[in-house]
């Protein structure tokens, strides 16, 4: 049995942002270029494969799940400045599903004074 080509997919009248952008406040240069900002974005049903992957390994890293809602390899976000490393935690939690970005913020987020 042939397999149908599927037609060009996006997105159609989401309720909410797919994606956002972080400014480091402290920039890096990769590879000689500056890098000040950092995209992010919701996940797919694929991205979601891969986190379930990333999540059930032994010594799982937050940065490597930054990694799938961000455009920037893990390695690169994990020499960020600590306060742009924090904003960006902060961040990736609004791009999470609800079912991880409730679990995530209870252990995340610093708690109301």
């Amino acid at each position: 049995m042939a397999t149908k080509k599927i037609a060009a997919i996006s997105f159609a009248g989401s309720p909410g942002l797919r994606n956002g952008t972080l400014a480091l406040e402290w920039p890096l240069e990769v590879d000689g270029v500056r890098l000040v900002e950092i995209e992010l974005r919701r996940l797919t049903g694929a991205d979601m494969v891969a986190l379930q992957d990333i999540a059930t390994r032994d010594g799982f890293d937050d940065a490597e799940l930054f990694a799938l809602v961000c455009d920037q390899p893990a390695a690169m976000l994990r020499a960020l400045d600590q306060d742009d490393w924090l904003a960006l935690k902060e961040k990736v939690l609004d791009f999470l599903p609800r079912r991880f970005r409730e679990a995530a913020e209870s252990l995340t987020r610093a708690p109301a004074a």
